[in-house]
This record gives structure tokens, sequence and C-alpha cells, in this order.
């Protein structure tokens, strides 16, 4: 039998008459008899069966199959090792004695056990509630229930059991009803149950999570997540361990969490004694370090790295692969699609023990963390290596107001969502663009002629929202371009200018009374943004590329719509040559004579930043 050990107990031809008819048949169609009972799932699915009792939503009942387990002896053998090799255990701690289910296990079922998870305490991401694929990280989020006066609160996720709890601690600071449970007694109980669990455990067979949410914030933290981990080295070397010990991360919790799942996997932590005779990393020629820093986090996932105004830090678009068995991803970069969102790949799934959200640690997580400052702090070698390979690895994308949402205008200031009749034109609210900042303020001067591809992006502001050519930030934004040519690297550098698009109905009404001079009003704008970049581009030192990605900013006019609706076209296909033909002029009024030569018959488009899957352009 594949994954698990049923066995031979087919009887001889001399006991045949007193044998019963089941067990004279061959042990594989036995094992197909006890999974029609529900005993165990087809083509390797394992379901989850709490140690409690719990139903399940698309779980059988124990009922089903009880009575066969105490037909006879050889039954109850192959039913076991069926049942506990191929399902999904788990069992929560409600209280002191919660976990005398595990003590319950027979040396039979224990030496049979393919998967356990072991829940002490869980402040978020719970375990799913049903037979459900995929798994939503819940952060902690609840829902409020104002009848329930105890110490947790129902999670806001529908797929998910159980409540919220409070991080378990040595000390409540606030007591409901006495639900609170003492650490010691939840520590001393899990210490008990894992040292009856040891002596019947198979080598290299279970795969255990454990979940301990604790409160990194109390003095003795650390102190409570050993002891969490402690009964980890009474079993025997284990398949696969997941460990989560905070809902929240912190470094030192993460640190530990790796340690004791690795030791629980039997892996120990090599000891480094670094000889001044060795090659180091810096001792390697430089072509050697950027190769190897390029393995690093330096790289995010999708190779993009965001930065807006309402943010102020750098920021890393992190979504869920589109692609499953029906469907393909749409990403350009779908390799990245593994390094993020773990807890939503495809997948029946143990939890959340996701590194980025939680101290915790898995295997099968393997999400982008940004690499920190350590990286930086080595030494001025690899410091300036590490910044070569983070500003010319990543493209780099600059957002007017912020990034992600798409076809939603800045939240802030109320003058941008303004009604058209009340401010007067060029109402931008700035004496700079968030571009100039970023340059000037935000990209060390020396890393500037690092980066390889810059994206400035603008929301659809209201046609009296952009800033004419008297405008404060167009003369910051006149001189910024000036001063940015000879500090970047202008032929190994592309830029892309995109005006983002309205989100379908988001704005419609105003953009469907959009006249003809106020849309030419927003054309002049692209136009104004765009003519500082000509400085860049001429000569034999200009850009490598420009692009121009524009809205149509009478998309979506009664005109239009009523033209697309009377003649049965789509909208996009009409909307799409008017864009393109406003791209084109941009391009060849920044490129000048240059246009024709670089960009010639086969004019091929840089990928879209992730930003943009999220609907029409939209901001």
């Amino acid at each position: 039998m594949k994954g698990h050990s049923i066995p031979d107990t087919t009887v001889t031809d001399s006991s045949k008459q007193t044998t019963p008819g089941f067990l004279r048949l061959p042990p594989d169609v036995r094992e197909r008899i006890f999974r029609h009972l529900g005993m165990a799932g087809w083509e390797g699915d394992r379901r989850s069966v709490d140690l409690h009792g719990r139903a399940s939503m698309y779980g059988v009942p124990p009922s089903r199959f009880y009575g066969l387990l105490l037909c006879c002896r050889i039954i109850y053998a192959e039913a076991t090792a069926l049942l506990c090799s191929t399902n999904r255990f788990f069992i929560y701690y409600s209280g002191p004695g919660s976990l005398k289910p595990l003590h319950a296990l027979t040396p039979t079922s224990l030496a049979s056990l393919g998967h356990l998870k072991v829940i002490l305490n869980q402040a978020s991401c719970h375990q799913p509630s049903s037979e459900w694929y995929g798994y939503w990280c819940c952060r902690g989020k609840r829902r409020i229930d104002e009848y329930d006066c105890s110490n947790a609160a129902h999670c806001n996720i529908s797929q998910h059991s159980g409540r919220h709890r409070h991080p378990l601690a040595n000390r409540a600071p606030f007591d409901y009803e006495g639900d609170w449970r003492n650490a010691q007694t939840v520590l001393d109980e899990w210490q008990a149950a894992a040292a009856y669990m040891s002596p019947h455990i198979s080598a290299d067979q279970l795969q255990l999570s454990l979940v301990c949410d604790i409160d990194h914030e109390q003095k003795d933290s650390i102190g409570v997540a050993e002891q969490v981990v402690a009964p980890l080295q009474l079993l025997p070397r284990l398949k696969t361990c997941s460990v989560r010990l905070c809902a929240t991360p912190t470094r030192q919790l993460r640190q530990l969490a790796r340690d004791a799942a690795l030791r629980a996997r039997g892996f120990t932590n090599p000891y480094y004694n670094p000889h001044p005779a060795l090659t180091t990393l810096t001792t390697l020629p430089r072509e050697l370090r950027l190769r190897i820093l390029e393995y690093t986090d330096l790289i995010t996932p999708y190779k993009e790295v965001g930065w807006s105004r309402s943010y102020g830090a750098y920021s890393v678009y992190k979504r869920s692969c589109l692609g499953d068995d029906y469907m393909r991803c749409v990403f350009p970069n779908h390799h990245g699609c593994q390094f993020t969102m773990c807890s939503e790949a495809p997948g029946l799934s143990d939890g959340c023990f996701c590194r980025r959200r939680h101290s915790a640690f898995s295997l099968e997580c393997r999400c982008w963390t940004p690499p920190g400052p350590a990286l930086f702090l080595v030494c001025r070698t690899l410091c300036q290596d590490a910044q070569f390979v983070f500003f010319s690895g990543n493209r780099f994308i600059v957002g007017d107001s912020k990034l992600g949402k798409c076809g939603h205008l800045p939240e802030a200031p109320s003058v941008w969502l303004s009604g058209r009749d009340t401010q007067p034109a060029g109402s931008y609210p700035y004496n700079r663009f968030a571009i100039s900042q970023f340059v000037k303020e935000i990209v060390p001067v020396h890393c500037l002629a690092y980066i390889r591809f810059l994206e400035l992006v603008f929301p659809p502001y209201y046609h009296h929202v952009w800033p004419r050519p008297e405008h404060p930030a167009m003369k910051n934004w006149h001189a910024t371009v000036h001063w940015l040519k000879d500090k970047i690297n202008a032929p190994g550098l592309t830029v892309r200018l995109v005006m983002a698009d309205v989100d379908g109905g988001l704005l419609e009404s105003d953009r469907g009374r959009l006249t003809e001079l106020e849309g030419k009003a927003i054309v002049r704008a692209y136009m104004n943004i765009s003519s500082p970049l000509r400085h860049l581009t001429a000569g034999n030192d200009g850009l490598a590329m420009f692009y121009a990605q524009f809205a149509y900013p009478w998309a979506w006019t009664d005109v239009t719509k009523n033209w697309v609706r009377r003649h049965g076209h789509d909208r996009r296909g009409w909307v799409e040559p008017e864009e393109r033909e406003l791209e084109d002029f941009a391009e060849r009024y920044v490129m000048g004579a240059r246009y024709d030569k670089l960009y010639g018959d086969n004019r091929e488009l840089p990928d879209k930043s992730m930003w943009q899957f999220w609907g029409i352009l939209g901001y």
C-alpha cells in the first residue's frame, strides 16, 4: 500500500472454514472498503479529524465505522493503520485536561500516526472549519459579539473555526469568567503528552505542527517560548515540523521557532568559526559577490519596489498567485508567486506558519521579507554591493499619491475630491511631485546611476487639479530633471510615464460630463509633465527608452459610451487606439529624432507593473 503499512492478514486455505468472509478478502480490497466507509480519502486526500470528536462540515462521522473497529483485533490493526496514516489529526487546548485524547491514542495508533497539529493557543489564523483548499490568513481580524463576555472574539473569516484568544502569558492582564488559562498548566500538559507519545511514534513519519501564540511583550516571553518547543526534543526525528510561537512577527521568536523545527527534523545549526586564511565574501571578485547577492532578499519576488507620497517608504506588491489547476497565472513574473502569500497557496493547508506575518517557521513558507539593515552594515564594500544589486535589480515605481488600489483617487487633501466648479484650475496642492522627492531625498545620490527602470505614476486627477506650467511643482520638476542629468546612467535607464485611468464606476459621473475643453486641459497636463524629460533623451548619452502610458480623458464620457453602444463595439477596443495615438505623440515628442531609430516597426512594450493587473489601468 502507498503511504502506509497494512499488515497482510490474509488467511490460509486450512483456516478458511473458521475465518469470517471479510478476512478472506485480499488486503487491498479490504482497504477499499475502509475508504468507502470514510476512514480515509481517495487519491492521497487527507481529511481533518478533530481528536475531541467534533464533527467537520465534510467529514464522515466516526459512528459510521466505529463498530468495525471493535470487530476483531485483525480488523482493528488494519483500520487503525489506515486511519492514522492517511488523515490529518488536530487537537485544541481549551482548558485543563484538553490534551487527554493524545494519551488515549494506543501505541498502535501512534506508530501509524502520519500528521498531527497541536494548538495550545491561537490568537489568529485558525484551523479551517471545513475540508477546503486554500487558507486565508486572518491576521487577528475579529468579529465582535456584544453579547460575548469571554476573553476571545470570533474570527472574521467564515472558513475559520474557533476564536481569537489573547496571547498566552504567565499572568493575564484581566480575566473574564476565569476563561484565561495559566501558561504553566498548558505547558505542563503539553510536556506530559509529548512524553507519552514519544516511545511509540515512528521516526521520519510524523508531520507535526505546533501552534502556541504567546505574548511577545511580556518580560519572560523567550522563556515561555523555550518551554513550548522543549517537548519537541523528546520526540523521535520528525518528517516535517512547523512551529508558530506568536501571531506578531518578532526576530527572536521567529529564530527560536526555526531552530526548534530544524532540530526536530534532525538538523543542527552549523558551528561557524571564521578563519582569516579562508576565502570570505569580501575577498571574492566583485562579479561573484554581486551574483551571490542577487539570490538574497535584495531582489523582491516580482522585481518591483514601490514608493508613494502617502506611504513614505518602500513597499513591495504582495498578491496571491492567480494560477491553479484550471487557470494560468497572468503575472509576467509568475516565478515570484512562490515567494508571497504562502497561506493562500493551492492545496489543503496546515494553517498559517508564514514567517513574514508571524513568529513562525515552516518549510512551506518561502515568503519574501525585507533584508533589513544588517546586510548594509557589514562593511563598506558589501554595503556598496548591496545598494547596487537593490537599485539595479528591481523596477522602481513612484506614485504621486498611493499605489495598489485601482481607480482610487488620493485620500487627501480634500481639494482633489471637490466639485468641478468650486476650485480654480491648477489646484495641485503640493510644491513638488513625489518623483522629485524620491530622487532627491529617498535614493542616495550615488545610487541614482544604478537604477535601470523607473516608472512615474500619476493618478486620474480631476481636470482642475493638474498643475499648470507656472505652478511651483512644475518649476521644481524642470529643475529636478536638469539636476538628474549628470547623476543617472541615462543609456542604461528606461523611464515609463503612466497617467492612470479611473476604474469603471468610480468618478464616472464626473468623467461622464467631461467637456472637450476640460479633456484638452488634461492632455496638456500630460505633455507639460512629459516635456522636461526631453532633457534626458538628447544626444547619444540619452535615455535607453521612454514609454508613455496615457489614459484617454474622454473614455468615460456619455458621448463615447453612446457611440460604443450604438455601434456594438467593445469600449476598450474603441478607446485603445485613441490612447495609442496619445502615447505615440508623447514618445515622439520626448525621444525626438531617436524615436524611429530605437522603436522602428517592432516596438516592444515592457511588461505591466503588478499594480496594473487589478482594473483597467486604474489607480
